[in-house]
């Protein structure tokens, strides 16, 4: 009786988990919190072997530079204040556990996932909805009015790398659709939603990010998909830049450095990263030591207290925890990468595509979400939002789906 509660409170769980993600970060961390507990109760429930869950599940190509990547953030912390900075900075990752309850949840319960997903990408394609009624109306009742859109969320950089996640997704699941029609409609219906709120966030970042996203996704299913993706990327991108101030306005800007706030930012913290890089190439200055600017002119007055990231994933990793820790960041997320284009090349030899299971589509949707926050990364330091890892590792997690072995309903 207890193990069958306990199952079924964990599917719950995970399924409001991706329900609140678009919705409330407040709400996303106590569902989390409390979906750990009940999954680690299952598994003690259940008598499953804890050592052959970690060690045999993930694969060794993922967890080694994952592991890898941690031990360089310790060693950052250990060289910048001893252990118990080492031990603040590891926990400073702790966005990660998603990752890794999701991955050996989804392991375990392989039907879990598409209907965490359908839960997922139905509440962002609403989020989407509302971000762009945001922006085009100035209705912005949950906080300050900024130009942008900013969804269920407290800001628009947040929203928007959350934004390009929800669309690589959609439009991965789209391009593997089946072509029964209301089936059809209803993922261009999702993806047009979900691709709505990356435009309205005004994020230049997140458009670059979505955009190679798209496209990697294209390259991956034929030529021709890529071919019709590029000339629709080119027209939808002179048509919102003609019809949709905000994004004439956020391109405009990139042309006026002098007046541009965040290219002014920007040129000020990378600079403070390769001098930090410099100094400390090995181990870097430590994961929390990155300097805090004061300036007045580039934050949200009630939102942020001063600028304290690189405005980059590369520079911040290798100013603050060295050569050791860009190194095995990269290849973590290389690796990862390889996984989700494996995970679909095998996918397509079993024909799975259907209401229920689309794994090509999953897969090539990880792949498009993992590629446009790399390409943004460049520009923000997305790995630093939590929103956004919260997000992102829990769609990682997916990538446990067995290619091989037919999901049910």
């Amino acid at each position: 009786m207890l193990k069958q509660w306990l199952d079924k409170t964990e599917s719950a769980m995970a399924i409001i988990y991706a329900i609140s993600l678009p919705l409330s970060l407040t709400l996303s961390w106590i569902t989390f919190i409390c979906a750990l507990f009940v999954s680690v109760l299952s598994i003690l429930v259940n008598g499953k072997n804890l050592r052959h869950i970690v060690f045999k599940l993930l694969p060794k190509y993922i967890f080694v530079p994952m592991l890898l990547f941690v031990l360089a953030v310790a060693l950052s912390g250990l060289k910048a204040g001893l252990i118990s900075e080492a031990l603040a900075s590891v926990f400073a990752l702790k966005t990660m556990m998603v990752f890794i309850w999701a991955y050996f949840l989804f392991a375990r319960k392989n039907n879990l996932i598409f209907k965490s997903l359908k839960a997922l990408l139905f509440v962002s394609a609403i989020a989407g909805i509302f971000g762009a009624i945001q922006q085009v109306f100035n209705f912005h009742p949950f906080g300050y009015k900024y130009l942008q859109g900013t969804g269920f969320l407290g800001g628009p950089m947040p929203y928007a790398g959350q934004m390009q996640i929800f669309s690589m997704l959609s439009v991965g699941i789209l391009l593997c659709t089946s072509r029964q029609i209301k089936e059809k409609i209803y993922s261009i219906i999702i993806a047009l939603c979900n691709l709505l709120g990356v435009v309205f966030a005004g994020e230049r970042s997140a458009w670059l990010g979505a955009i190679s996203g798209l496209l990697g996704e294209c390259i991956l299913k034929s030529k021709k998909t890529a071919l019709i993706s590029l000339i629709l990327i080119v027209f939808g991108s002179g048509l919102f830049y003609a019809t949709v101030p905000l994004v004439k306005i956020r391109t405009e800007q990139l042309f006026s450095p002098n007046v541009d706030i965040s290219l002014q930012v920007r040129c000020v913290v990378w600079k403070q990263a390769m001098l930090d890089f410099v100094k400390s190439p090995a181990l870097g200055i430590g994961f929390r030591n990155f300097k805090h600017f004061d300036m007045p002119y580039a934050i949200v007055p009630g939102r942020s207290k001063d600028i304290n990231h690189a405005h980059s994933n590369y520079m911040q990793i290798a100013a603050t925890t060295g050569l050791f820790g860009l190194i095995t960041y990269l290849w973590f997320f290389i690796a990862l990468t390889f996984e989700s284009v494996f995970i679909y090349n095998k996918a397509k030899v079993f024909q799975y595509n259907n209401n229920v299971q689309n794994i090509p589509g999953l897969a090539l949707g990880i792949f498009g979400s993992i590629i446009a926050l790399m390409i943004s990364g460049v520009f923000e330091y997305n790995f630093g939002t939590s929103q956004v890892q919260l997000v992102h590792w829990f769609v990682l997690g997916m990538l446990a789906i067995n290619t091989e072995s037919k999901i049910e309903n």
